[in-house]
């Protein structure tokens, strides 16, 4: 199963977030915009089972993505290069989400909610562990109604996920963060 480990923290005002940029300014950083559509069935599938399904602009780069519930901070999560939503379920599953997909995707998927926004993403170097900081500015949306989007992720990549969890919560001791719950799409459906 592919794995996604990530500790997340809202950020209530612009202030703190212009503080981790400036206490950060030392990292290289990549800032990109990025939009976000979530899929369901018409009858929930997809969120009856907690999953989701998203196809996410990231730049010039179009990403298909799933995710499935977890534990803690990890969920799994499997995610190739996609224009549109035609043959996901096959795909997906080849890459190792889980089989039942196939027989739910029979059914059309609808645009459910979605996000825009733009994140400035550094690398982290936690000794022998590689993360990655994002700080994700902008809105989640259903239909017309938008919700301000201002977050802070520390995602593992390599190497011991105790020192991703121990650098997030020292992080935020310092400024003192809220660790945010529920993701984008969680936050967006409830609009």
């Amino acid at each position: 199963m592919a794995q996604e480990f990530e500790v997340k923290y809202a950020l209530p005002a612009k202030a703190l977030h212009d503080a981790l940029l400036e206490k950060f300014s030392h990292l290289p950083r990549v800032e990109k915009p990025m939009s976000a559509v979530y899929f369901d069935t018409e009858t929930g599938d997809l969120s009856q089972r907690k999953w989701t399904l998203r196809l996410r602009q990231e730049g010039e780069t179009s990403l298909l993505t799933m995710k499935t519930k977890g534990q803690g901070y990890a969920r799994g999560e499997w995610e190739y290069p996609a224009a549109s939503m035609e043959n996901c379920a096959e795909t997906l599953c080849a890459l190792g989400a889980p089989a039942e997909l196939k027989e739910l995707l029979q059914k059309p998927l609808i645009p459910v909610c979605g996000a825009r926004f733009t994140r400035v993403a550094m690398e982290l170097a936690l000794g022998e562990t590689r993360a990655e900081l994002a700080l994700d500015r902008g809105e989640l949306f259903r239909g017309e109604t938008t919700l301000p989007l201002c977050e802070l992720e520390v995602e593992w990549k390599e190497g011991r996920q105790e020192d991703v969890v121990a650098f997030a919560k020292a992080l935020a001791e310092e400024f003192s963060l809220r660790e945010e719950p529920k993701s984008k799409f969680q936050r967006a459906v409830e609009l």
